[in-house]
């Protein structure tokens, strides 16, 4: 389940949207303008002025993940997948703590497949998906 998610632009500016759905972030992140988002980022950064990588992030509290979504050309992004992993403290005293995979150069268009995914709570494709492309 996802609970929200966001939409960053380059100059940090961009809406939350809660009570997510799936067909509604579909249509979010494909109507963004990713050209002019990174032509954005560029000019920001020549200008020095503070910039960061546009993205698009979905965030399940429930189960502690963020999926964050970064297209850096026409044909890849960057992906950072947030979440949380349970172990024994000492041996014995449950524990979780945070990891994130990250993943660069992955194709543009397995971003559907991992938003579908993160709605759907199948966090283990989304492993499956990024583990070739990780860092």
């Amino acid at each position: 389940m996802v609970d929200h998610y966001w939409f960053q632009r380059a100059d940090f500016e961009g809406p939350t949207f809660k009570g997510a759905a799936l067909g509604q972030a579909l249509a979010e992140f494909s109507k963004i303008d990713w050209g002019e988002e990174l032509a954005l980022e560029a000019r920001l950064e020549a200008e020095e002025t503070g910039s960061c990588p546009p993205g698009f992030g979905l965030v399940s509290d429930q189960d502690s993940k963020i999926l964050h979504l970064m297209p850096r050309t026409d044909d890849e992004m960057t992906v950072y997948f947030h979440h949380s992993v349970s172990t024994k403290l000492l041996g014995f005293i449950p524990w979780s703590k945070s990891e994130m995979v990250e993943a660069e150069n992955v194709p543009r268009f397995l971003s559907t497949k991992l938003i579908q995914f993160m709605f759907s709570q199948n966090y283990e494709s989304i492993f499956s998906e990024l583990k070739s492309y990780e860092r």
